[in-house]
């Protein structure tokens, strides 16, 4: 059962922290379900593992708290999350396809990385396998987020290609080009009103998949990324997939669980408005 609490915030640091250890008695059996039940949730549902979140079998095994679109989650205790996605087919004859995910991380000081770039699958240009991906990352001297905005705004593939190496391609047997996107891939702004914080890394990652039968299950379990907080006071994440609209969804995660230093992450005029329903995690 997810032992969470939804709180409606009518002021700043009026939350005291005995009231929202008090609300965490309450359970919400709708937001939760086991690993075999989420794979029963409608096409594109996106899910949180905490609990042992990082764990190798922990997206089948653990409990899965799904995830409400464009909300904050605070008081997350665990340093890594995992997060999956219901990739059911919605036609009849599924071809492979790619998850954009976009991970942004708030500090309160500048940080030396500011792109990191990951891709997971065989992808492919002109016909040809696109070389293996590792992991690259970059300082704001060499590509800040306001030049990767840039070349994905006005500049070219090739120009992207000489600085960040060949990172865009079509999945295998796919025929969604991540170039022709390019804009989802740009840094998403939708939380820096909320969050208080004004130093970003950005996390952009490709994952090939091919969703699965409505009638059957997929053989390795749902797709799903790690995310390590690594300091960060935050982290927004947003997902995306030319395959489906209803995958472009976000929301944030708020690494601290004292009411007080949450409004001190979060603008007031946020806070004061009273309207989100904000949520306490309990990791147990």
């Amino acid at each position: 059962m997810r032992l969470i609490i939804s709180i409606i915030l009518a002021s700043v640091g009026v939350l005291s922290a005995a009231h929202a250890q008090s609300g965490a008695s309450y359970v919400f059996q709708q937001q939760s379900t086991d690993g075999k039940g989420f794979l029963q949730q409608p096409a594109t549902q996106a899910g949180l593992v905490i609990r042992n979140a990082c764990a190798s079998d922990s997206a089948v095994r653990g409990r899965t708290y799904l995830v409400k679109s464009s909300n904050i989650y605070w008081g997350l205790s665990t340093e890594c999350v995992r997060v999956i996605i219901n990739h059911r087919a919605i036609d009849a004859s599924p071809i492979p396809t790619y998850l954009g995910i976009q991970v942004i991380g708030f500090y309160d000081t500048p940080q030396t990385t500011s792109i990191i770039l990951r891709r997971t699958g065989t992808f492919m240009r002109d016909g040809k396998a696109l070389p293996q991906y590792d992991d690259k990352t970059f300082s704001s001297d060499v590509l800040g987020q306001d030049a990767w905005d840039e070349l994905h705004t006005t500049g070219t593939l090739q120009s992207v290609d000489d600085i960040a190496g060949r990172w865009h391609g079509t999945p295998k047997d796919g025929i969604h080009n991540s170039w022709d996107d390019r804009y989802w891939f740009r840094t998403g702004r939708a939380y820096d009103a909320q969050l208080s914080m004004r130093n970003k890394t950005l996390d952009n990652r490709l994952i090939r998949f091919t969703p699965y039968p409505a009638d059957g299950s997929p053989q390795d379990g749902p797709v799903g990324f790690n995310v390590n907080r690594r300091g960060a006071h935050a982290v927004v994440i947003r997902l995306f997939s030319p395959s489906n609209a209803d995958y472009g969804q976000s929301f944030a995660l708020v690494y601290e669980s004292d009411p007080a230093k949450v409004a001190t992450l979060v603008n007031s005029q946020i806070v004061l408005a009273g309207y989100g329903f904000w949520h306490w995690f309990q990791p147990n």
